[in-house]
């Protein structure tokens, strides 16, 4: 990847890294969930790849519910936001052990931290606000 390219994230960084310092409505799920669209859209920029980018896409469709009621967690969202800052910065610099090794961690931090939230019992809007075709806005 060319610096050009790795220069995608450094912006996407300093939005996570602004998440997980803010408090209020600048930490909503739905703050999150843009992030990771602003991260995305900068992965599918500096790599085209559609081998990659459409499982990418499917499996965050299918991760919809859990990360509704991850979100109950604001410390979570938190871990998450300074998780995906790291890795960010990483690929800024052009360290992809580094982002491997943060991706890695983050994946393996969502499936110990899956079932406790599946078996909590929590419950969360699972259509995000900003979609609720139920409301007058």
């Amino acid at each position: 990847m060319t610096a050009l390219k790795r220069a995608l994230f450094t912006p996407v960084a300093e939005q996570y890294e602004a998440f997980a310092a803010a408090n209020g409505d600048d930490r909503s799920v739905d703050a999150l969930y843009d992030l990771a669209d602003t991260f995305d859209d900068a992965l599918a920029r500096a790599v085209p790849n559609t081998r990659l980018l459409g499982p990418l896409v499917a499996a965050r469709a299918a991760l919809l519910r859990l990360r509704r009621l991850s979100a109950l967690s604001t410390d979570r969202l938190t871990v998450a936001a300074q998780s995906r800052a790291a890795t960010c910065r990483a690929i800024a610099v052009g360290d992809a052990a580094e982002a491997g090794r943060l991706n890695h961690e983050r994946v393996q931090a969502s499936l110990a931290h899956s079932p406790s939230i599946l078996l909590a019992g929590k419950t969360a809007p699972l259509v995000p606000p900003a979609l609720d075709l139920d409301t007058d806005r």
